[in-house]
């Protein structure tokens, strides 16, 4: 308990600028900290490409046929869907030259 009420003071001394040299440190610290997060998330969607550029292929070569048939589905939904768009709204069909 001891630990936790140190903390609560010391968090407390630092958001509430009852120091200011030591607020500004703090400040300095999350907005560094910021960098630090946003390398790392950039990093991690380095990764997870990298990952993806090799899994994906085998991934589709197994399960070839399956895919297609969905893709086709849903290619065919899609088509449904944007001939009702343009049957309801005729002035979002592109002229035609």
């Amino acid at each position: 308990m001891e630990h936790v009420n140190h903390m609560g003071d010391t968090l407390r001394r630092l958001l509430l600028i009852e120091d200011y040299i030591e607020t500004v440190k703090f400040g300095g610290l999350l907005w560094a900290l910021t960098y630090v997060g946003q390398w790392f998330s950039g990093m991690t969607l380095v990764i997870l490409l990298f990952i993806g550029a090799f899994t994906v292929p085998k991934f589709y070569e197994v399960y070839r046929e399956p895919i297609d048939q969905y893709l086709d589905i849903a290619q065919t939904h899609i088509k449904k869907v944007t001939d009702q768009v343009n049957d309801k709204l005729p002035f979002l069909k592109k002229k035609q030259q």
